[in-house]
């Protein structure tokens, strides 16, 4: 290296010839155990039970669950949407967590969201809406679902499995036809 390079030491400097010069060996290779956050006590305090408010991360709600909230606020018309929004972190039949500014833009969608409820029949338990991207093959297969279960028998993956292939064989055949 050139005497005036940016990389070059002083003379009386010394680098470790050997890696385990580098540092002092370790005593205990435990890795570092996470013991929680630590509790913040004051001093002389009296007892209390009071609990730490905890962060909810939010789940979406069903259809169905927004069709409540719909028709809660229909039977009380003139709440504000603060006041629906705390009626359902409340009531006694099960919480529903959502906040103001959900609830106003399901609201604003909610001439499509009860659209979207009378579409199929699983419509209600769902959290997002389905999107059909061939009509005519969501036709054919409710169709086919229908003739089943006239049938009597039950339809899971095994059958649904045994129809495509003989799906694709017809398919085929006419395929060679043309």
């Amino acid at each position: 290296m050139p005497p005036n390079s940016p990389f070059s030491f002083p003379s009386g400097v010394l680098m470790p010839s050997e890696p385990s010069q580098k540092r002092k060996p370790r005593l205990s290779t435990i890795p570092y155990t996470y013991n929680g956050p630590h509790k913040v006590t004051i001093k002389n305090a009296p007892k209390s039970v009071a609990k730490p408010i905890t962060k909810r991360k939010h789940k979406n709600l069903t259809l169905f669950d927004w069709m409540t909230v719909f028709q809660w606020i229909d039977e009380h018309k003139g709440l504000s949407q603060d006041e629906v929004v705390n009626h359902f972190k409340t009531r006694a039949e099960g919480v529903l967590i959502f906040d103001q500014s959900m609830l106003s833009r399901r609201l604003k969608d909610r001439p499509k969201m009860e659209a979207q409820a009378n579409q199929h029949p699983t419509a209600l338990s769902s959290k997002h809406p389905r999107i059909v991207t061939r009509p005519d093959v969501e036709k054919a297969l409710i169709m086919w679902v229908q003739q089943m279960e006239d049938k009597g028998e039950t339809v899971n993956g095994q059958c649904l499995l045994r129809s495509m292939a003989d799906l694709k064989r017809h398919l085929r055949s006419l395929k060679m036809k043309d």
